[in-house]
């Protein structure tokens, strides 16, 4: 079904947010058949505490990209 959903999105391109959205990233990326796919690095705990702000490490360029899928 989430594949069905994603499909009618047609999205271009995917973001996957390490660590959790690398594998289901990938996966879908098969599925959709769709090769551009690029990854982000976040930050929200020090240890064993949460922060009032997340840190975001890395950058995605997507050129003509429209519709870009974010998985985590």
């Amino acid at each position: 079904k989430l594949i069905t959903m994603v499909k009618s999105f047609e999205p271009h391109a995917i973001v996957a947010i390490a660590r959790g959205g690398l594998t289901l990233g990938h996966t879908m990326a098969e599925a959709l058949e769709i090769r551009e796919v690029q990854t982000l690095r976040t930050e929200l705990y020090d240890n064993t505490s949460k922060r009032d702000s997340i840190s975001i490490f890395g950058q995605c360029r997507f050129i003509k990209k429209k519709r870009v899928l974010v998985v985590d």
